[in-house]
């Protein structure tokens, strides 16, 4: 859409009445450019011959352009234009309806009439609007043009069911038409009201008319700017009008667009056999289909699905070819986009070209028969997933999701319609305010004060107190760079300050496995991993998101360095990294770090002393320690020696890195999260428990992606 009206300075006045009876009909040339930029520009929306409209609402010639004042002269092209197309809707409603009504079945008659009987009563009070403005011996301001529209902005919004239904009533008339029973009646009618045009014609004309308004409206601005006594305020005012105007013509060409996004729902659920789930309209736009290999949890090997993706959801089904009849489908997975997980899967043998869905429920494989088609549906999936739940709907403690409004709606940051009738925006769980994706960063902060309500039922958060605001010297407050190397010094892998070079020597004699964290020796606060696999040294960038977060890829982001070991304990950085599908599996100070031939190579000094960390009366170390395998410090000053003690949770023996069952936690009530360690939650879905110790009322957890803490009370917990 192009709002730089400043720059327009084309004359229409040349004279105007020349304009409207030329061949080219410049002001009305381009319906199409009120449409939306997004629609695609190789099949613009079209609403029937636009000469018709210039034989049944022909301008104004009776004066001539230069003995009239150019605003009057557009509000006397506006009124005449109206009086015209209001006989041929009244022709429709009046002579045609009537008519027809105990000729056609209901259906058909509502597809044709129903919508034409509501716009009537808006045209003839816009007409009355109109009249005044030229009747009158003064020509009206902006504003008082203005109220005129703005008065019948919900009756004009008719127009975009009326837009949607307009191919299907054209074809229905053309058909009744050619009725042998009706061929009669039709010429009649025609013949009666003077009127060259078919119904089927006639049907176009309203939508035409509607998309006109701006142009004209346009006109009045720029008249308005070349005049020497107009002020700001009355350039501002019809400024605000031609947005009003072509808002309007945005939300038609958007319902008429989801109207198509409806029937390809339709065509899908239709497709599907013996189907009892919800209504696929539940799961928004249909995105993508196409027969993929697919891994369920109760099968040991691939097999050939068809998946159906959705704005909202993921349907995996069993193709069912029937003899003599289309193809039909048979639904056996439904997954929710929201709670989902997508990864590459780069442990397979080469040409298979994997991902993975992972949501509470567990893991679902899938196999693409090209990387570039594996790549499409991850894609796919994420936009979706992003579409449902976008990122910047969690600012300012909201939690937007996408909603379907069932009447037109107004974005709350913008004030514009929500433009269509299908999941035309965003809603926010908590606080109830509605906004474009676009405007979601522009919307403010959530300004919810009460119980959050949850199937209109206010349930009131059981909300313990903040971990922060319990111990405010929490060690998980990373802001400063000695508090960082204060907390890593208690951990084996941790070698101080290094440079990369260091590193490699300290990882030169060790098997496939052995990792070292470090800090750079030239960047203060900056660490790094040091990983020895495949006989090579590795080494990945630890990032700090917002001076508080730790990742090393997009996948998960961590509090704290240690956590993020943690995790990469116990999984594989193969997701991230291809090629390097491995977990860190040994400390570079493990006793079975070093090959079998060779012993600890010789590393540089971390520091002068190393302090000595003591054992409980239960034989557990009172240093903060990973929770899976927890190994002590040597008590040598220096690390150049191998470890003289260290605690074996199984016994004397070296215990096998066996991770704990894993903890699931049922969420009972929907969480929205209020400080950068924390994640939101959504009722009744699952998430991830890693630790339930850390903080007194919270528990450490995973959900979409994200670790961070959530109230133990909002969850049950469940052990697999």
């Amino acid at each position: 859409m192009n709002h730089d009206y400043v720059n327009q300075e084309d004359d229409i006045y040349a004279p105007l009445q020349d304009i409207f009876l030329s061949d080219s009909n410049k002001l009305y040339s381009n319906v199409n450019n009120l449409i939306d930029e997004a629609m695609p520009k190789e099949n613009p929306y079209g609403y029937g011959d636009e000469s018709i409209y210039a034989c049944v609402c022909p301008s104004r010639q009776e004066q001539s352009a230069e003995t009239l004042d150019k605003k009057k002269l557009i509000l006397l092209e506006l009124c005449d234009t109206e009086q015209n197309f209001l006989k041929a809707l009244r022709l429709i409603t009046e002579m045609f309806c009537p008519k027809l009504q105990s000729l056609i079945t209901k259906e058909e008659s509502d597809l044709l009439f129903t919508v034409l009987q509501k716009l009537r009563p808006v045209h003839e009070t816009l007409l009355s609007g109109f009249e005044k403005w030229v009747e009158g011996d003064k020509l009206p301001n902006s504003g008082e043009i203005t109220r005129v529209f703005m008065e019948q902005k919900d009756g004009l919004l008719n127009y975009g069911v009326y837009a949607a239904k307009l191919p299907l009533a054209t074809e229905k008339a053309k058909d009744l038409q050619n009725r042998s029973d009706l061929v009669k009646v039709f010429q009649t009618l025609m013949e009666k009201s003077c009127q060259r045009f078919p119904l089927s014609d006639l049907l176009s004309l309203p939508i035409q008319r509607v998309l006109k308004y701006p142009l004209l409206v346009k006109e009045l601005h720029k008249c308005a700017r070349k005049g020497t006594s107009v002020s700001g305020t009355e350039l501002g005012t019809l400024e605000s009008l031609m947005a009003l105007l072509e808002d309007i013509a945005k939300y038609i060409n958007a319902t008429k667009g989801d109207f198509e996004a409806i029937k390809s729902v339709k065509e899908v659920e239709a497709s599907l056999s013996s189907y009892t789930g919800p209504s696929l309209l539940q799961f928004g736009r249909y995105c993508l289909d196409g027969e993929l290999k697919v891994k369920l949890a109760d099968q040991a090997q691939p097999k050939s699905k068809w998946v159906f993706l959705f704005e909202k959801a993921l349907l995996v089904c069993k193709k069912v070819n029937r003899l003599g009849s289309d193809v039909r489908y048979c639904c056996e997975l439904q997954v929710m986009v929201a709670t989902t997980q997508v990864d590459l899967v780069t442990t397979l043998p080469k040409g298979k070209n994997a991902f993975k869905i992972t949501n509470e429920k567990g893991e679902v494989l899938c196999l693409a028969k090209t990387d570039e088609l594996k790549n499409r549906w991850v894609d796919a999936i994420n936009h979706s997933k992003e579409l449902t739940l976008p990122r910047e709907g969690k600012k300012g403690l909201h939690s937007f999701e996408l909603q379907n409004f069932d009447s037109p709606s107004c974005c709350d940051a913008c004030k514009n319609l929500l433009h269509g009738c299908y999941f035309q925006g965003y809603t926010c769980t908590v606080c109830k305010r509605s906004a474009h994706k676009v405007c979601l960063s522009d919307i403010g902060k959530c300004q919810h004060k009460g119980p959050v309500k949850g199937n209109s039922v206010d349930v009131e958060r059981p909300r313990p107190d903040p971990p922060f605001a319990i111990r405010p010297q929490s060690v998980r407050q990373h802001n400063d760079t000695n508090g960082m190397e204060e907390r890593l010094k208690h951990f084996t892998w941790y070698l101080g300050k290094m440079s990369r070079i260091q590193a490699e020597q300290a990882l030169s004699k060790m098997r496939d496995g052995v990792f070292l964290i470090r800090e750079s020796d030239v960047r203060a606060g900056e660490y790094a991993i040091a990983l020895k696999w495949k006989g090579m040294p590795k080494h990945i960038k630890i990032s700090r998101q917002g001076n508080r977060r730790f990742c090393v890829a997009d996948i998960c982001d961590f509090l704290s360095v240690d956590d993020l070991v943690e995790y990469y304990q116990h999984n594989t950085l193969g997701n991230s990294f291809p090629g390097v599908d491995t977990t860190l599996r040994f400390s570079v100070k493990d006793p079975e770090a070093p090959l079998p031939s060779g012993g600890l190579s010789s590393v540089a000094p971390v520091s002068p002393t190393v302090p000595h960390t003591s054992l409980s009366s239960s034989g557990h170390s009172t240093s903060v320690l990973p929770s899976y395998r927890p190994t002590l410090l040597s008590h040598h000053p220096t690390l150049t020696v191998q470890h003289s003690s260290v605690f074996h949770p199984a016994g004397s023996a070296m215990a096998p890195l066996v991770p704990p069952p894993t903890l699931w936690g049922d969420v009972l009530f929907a969480f929205i999260a209020e400080c950068d360690d924390e994640i939101s939650l959504e009722k009744n879905t699952r998430v991830k428990i890693l630790n339930k110790g850390d903080r007194e009322g919270w528990w450490f957890g995973e959900y979409n992606g994200k670790t961070g803490y959530f109230p133990a009370n909002y969850v049950r917990s469940v052990e697999q």
